[in-house]
């Protein structure tokens, strides 16, 4: 639910709400990354702080997992 509605830029949350974002093992199962990113600065307040971490984004040993147009 959270992951649909960061890709659509229609999230819960008001801008610069929050201090820190984090994210794991997330960016390679996202439709639209441009999406997703803009969506985290927009919700992050001003020089909030994002950590985030993540395999091989463009291949792994299950496949191919980044969404391509």
């Amino acid at each position: 639910m959270v992951k649909a509605l960061i890709e659509s830029g229609s999230s819960i949350f008001p801008d610069n709400y929050f201090d820190i974002a984090y994210s794991s093992a997330v960016f390679e199962h996202v439709h639209n990354l441009e999406n997703v990113l803009s969506e985290i600065y927009r919700v992050l307040k001003p020089k909030g702080l994002f950590f985030t971490e993540f395999g091989p984004i463009w291949s792994s040993n299950i496949g191919h997992h980044l969404w391509l147009n």
